[in-house]
């Protein structure tokens, strides 16, 4: 299979769908994430958890990342509402913030004119991943 250069033309490529992994290839919402879920210990927990106790848990899933760090310390944590709270301060730390890595923007209006179906994958949770695309100004019907 021929390798392809970053500039050649997805109207003439054998190419059909695109799938974008969503933390490092559309955004870098983990600071975002890291910051929300600091900020629920302190108010759930009073604990201040420093950003390398997230280190083990960074691409394992918002589950992992988000109890990861209270397990480790030995706290009881309720998941359910833990992970509410943190995608409550989500929500409200992207607004006006969270940014598309240079470039990613206008290589999906690339496919899009190419007519190619394109997808999101995240180990991130539906309501972060939607969080994320409707800040980013990607809306739903971006990808299929």
């Amino acid at each position: 299979m021929p390798a392809y250069h970053a500039r050649m033309s997805l109207d003439d490529s054998p190419i059909h769908a695109v799938v974008f992994d969503m933390d490092g290839v559309i955004c870098d919402s983990e600071p975002f994430l890291r910051a929300a879920t600091q900020e629920m210990f302190r108010q759930r927990y009073q604990a201040d958890v420093a950003e390398a106790e997230f280190l083990p848990f960074t691409g394992a899933g918002d589950d992992r990342f988000i109890l990861g760090p209270g397990e480790s310390r030995g706290l009881a944590m309720n998941l359910a509402d833990d992970k509410a709270l943190v995608y409550q301060l989500y929500l409200r730390q992207i607004r006006g913030r969270l940014r598309s890595v240079a470039g990613v923007g206008e290589f999906i209006q690339r496919c899009r004119r190419a007519q190619l179906k394109l997808a999101v994958a995240s180990a991130g949770d539906a309501v972060r991943v939607r969080g994320n695309l409707r800040e980013l100004g990607f809306g739903e019907l971006t990808f299929h």
